[in-house]
């Protein structure tokens, strides 16, 4: 999605300003869906830290933990994943923005937002990195996330500096390998954020079952894994109708781009909602 709209902007072609908008609508529903699964990881990785923080030192007080303590705010790990995917989105509303004539004192405040977004992820990657004991997956992203924000980051910050549309576009297409990488790894940390949610169900000591979990627990978990489930496939179909339309748009064939554009954002509402429908069900 992200470079269909800039490879297009890039043209000075303005057909298809409906499809763009089309798309990023459809694309939202990616972030809706990763958005809720965030919000039951920090509830689970606020559980599964603090029985850890709990046996290691139940009587003392470590600042670098505040945000285990309360349930203010997500914990570090969450917090890493959720300023990743707000930068890819303030990313893509900055690229649709350009591609719809926006002026260029509103788009830097735009790419001013992509900046802040991963200042903030950085900050909880490293500091979720020094948490540790959240699982191998974990710290892959850890990796693969930090080293996308370094690369994308002194971008943005150069961009937030600079004025004219046609800078802005160049700038924005110099970053998008970066924004897609953190959004792939994200994609990857899936197994990271299962992990956290299954590990949180389990009681200590429980006997109840071989999982250590209760058929109640155990139909929970399924919702969530469905919930990931869905969240990863609106990624995968984002990734390859981005890649296919981004092809199309660096052939020049515009009636082909606009075609790719509005098929992919059917695809993705179709698929949005069938994975809403299928999330509601009730066995594990």
């Amino acid at each position: 999605m992200i470079i269909v709209i800039v490879g297009i902007a890039l043209s000075g072609c303005t057909r298809g300003v409906a499809e763009f908008q089309a798309y990023v609508q459809a694309s939202d529903a990616q972030f809706r869906q990763g958005t809720e699964v965030l919000d039951r990881m920090a509830v689970a990785e606020r559980i599964v830290a603090g029985r850890l923080l709990a046996r290691r030192s139940p009587l003392s007080f470590d600042p670098s933990n505040a945000r285990y303590y309360t349930d203010v705010g997500d914990p570090p790990l969450t917090m890493s994943f959720r300023a990743s995917l707000q930068s890819i989105k303030a990313y893509n509303d900055a690229v649709a923005a350009l591609a719809n004539g926006e002026a260029a004192a509103a788009l830097s405040n735009r790419l001013v937002s992509i900046s802040t977004n991963l200042e903030a992820a950085g900050t909880a990657m490293a500091s979720a990195n020094s948490q540790g004991a959240l699982g191998a997956t974990a710290t892959a992203f850890l990796g693969q996330g930090s080293a996308a924000v370094a690369i994308a980051l002194p971008v943005f910050r150069q961009i937030a500096t600079l004025a004219g549309r046609e800078t802005f576009r160049r700038q924005l297409v110099v970053g998008f390998p970066a924004m897609r990488d953190l959004l792939l790894a994200l994609r990857n940390a899936t197994p990271a954020m299962y992990d956290v949610m299954s590990r949180s169900y389990r009681e200590p000591g429980s006997t109840m079952s071989g999982s250590g979990l209760s058929q109640q627990n155990l139909i929970d978990l399924g919702r969530d894994r469905r919930a990931l489930a869905g969240w990863v496939i609106l990624v995968d179909q984002t990734v390859l109708a981005m890649d296919a339309a981004a092809a199309s748009a660096a052939s020049g064939s515009g009636t082909a781009d606009v075609a790719a554009l509005a098929e992919a954002s059917v695809e993705i509402r179709i698929l949005a909602e069938q994975i809403k429908a299928n999330q509601n069900r009730v066995s594990p």
